[in-house]
């Protein structure tokens, strides 16, 4: 047994095998874990560098430091020297009287027996004051501005608008003439225009014809006439029996008639001679009945025409049932002329004629 034992020590081949069987014992071995190999002491030395982090923490900015404002010299004041009191003046000596005559007023004494007296106390003469010189009185009518006088001849020229935009559909003309005998001819007419002729034919005329009195216009006839003259609508004015007779194609009818009755015309020129503010109260008639207008007072204001701004007097009537209402605005300028005329129907709609130009000659 040893022999053979021996023998296989010497064969080089049971070496191989012995080695190839130890490395791949060796090699499962490490494999599994059950062996480690520690490789560091082939690994050249490294230097081992310790770092320290630390929080930087930012240092507040400095206070900024005022600068010291050097305080300015308080100012001496100045020393004012105080007048030196005025010495009291003595008292005259008066000369004991046994009896003290009466003292007169000095309204009753004339300057020359003031003068004269040795009792009185001599003072400055200026003390006295000299009498006012009288003012002569200033005539009352250089105070008061006289109106100017109403219109002897107008012609006016008014565009038609109609709706909120305002846009054309005719144009009126209205002439007044107070004629020498102490008439008046007042007449206006209104025609389409445009776009407005295709579905309004015929004019619309209204006359009116009356005497021009200390009081005004006083109307005797009336016409409103449209279109055809069976349309016709009329006004008779009898101030002497105090009656109007109102004829339309239904017939004629009689009413009782205002001292201050005017007719749809005439009543805008009215205000030439009586001024709005005074009378606001109108009865006026179209040819077909007679009523009572009362207008207020809306306020002044700057009215935009083709001939310019005019300063305008604004007045108003509202019908009874607030449905109905009509405007007008009178020019300063022009003794309370018509310049803007505007009638609101039932329905809303809105209708104006606003000047467009005058051509005025004043009464001689």
């Amino acid at each position: 047994m040893l022999n053979r034992w021996t023998a296989l020590q010497g064969n080089p081949a049971v070496w191989r095998v012995v080695l190839a069987l130890l490395f791949s014992v060796l090699l499962h071995l490490f494999l599994l874990g059950f062996l480690h190999v520690d490789l560091s002491m082939f690994e050249p030395e490294r230097d081992v560098v310790k770092v320290r982090f630390a929080e930087l923490v930012k240092s507040p900015p400095p206070e900024p430091v005022e600068p010291e404002i050097p305080l300015a010299d308080k100012p001496e004041p100045e020393k004012t020297e105080e007048p030196a009191p005025e010495p009291e003046p003595e008292p005259p000596a008066v000369t004991p009287v046994e009896e003290m005559p009466a003292v007169e007023p000095v309204v009753e004494t004339s300057p020359q027996e003031f003068a004269g007296d040795e009792t009185t106390v001599d003072e400055p003469a200026e003390v006295l004051a000299a009498p006012e010189p009288e003012l002569e009185p200033v005539p009352a009518v250089s105070l008061i501005e006289e109106e100017a006088p109403p219109l002897n001849f107008v012609e006016s020229e008014f565009e038609i608008l109609r709706g909120i935009d305002g846009y054309k559909v005719g144009q009126t003309r209205i002439r007044y003439i107070a004629r020498g005998d102490g008439t008046y001819l007042l007449e206006s007419v209104s025609e389409a225009k445009g776009f407005a002729s295709l579905f309004i034919s015929g004019n619309l005329t209204q006359r009116s014809e009356g005497l021009v009195t200390e009081k005004g216009l006083q109307p005797q006839n009336f016409l409103y006439q449209y279109g055809k003259s069976g349309k016709a609508q009329r006004a008779i004015f009898d101030w002497e029996n105090r009656s109007l007779s109102l004829e339309t194609e239904k017939g004629i009818k009689t009413a009782r008639l205002p001292r201050d009755a005017q007719d749809l015309v005439s009543f805008m020129y009215q205000f030439m001679f009586v001024p709005p503010l005074q009378e606001m109260q109108l009865n006026i008639t179209n040819g077909k009945r007679i009523k009572a207008y009362g207008y207020s007072f809306v306020g002044e204001e700057d009215l935009m025409t083709k001939m310019g701004v005019m300063r305008a007097m604004h007045i108003e009537n509202i019908n009874d049932d607030g449905d109905e209402k009509t405007e007008l605005w009178l020019a300063l300028e022009y003794n309370y002329l018509p310049v803007k005329i505007r009638k609101t129907e039932k329905d809303g709609s809105v209708i104006e004629q606003v000047v467009s130009n005058i051509n005025t000659e004043l009464l001689q």
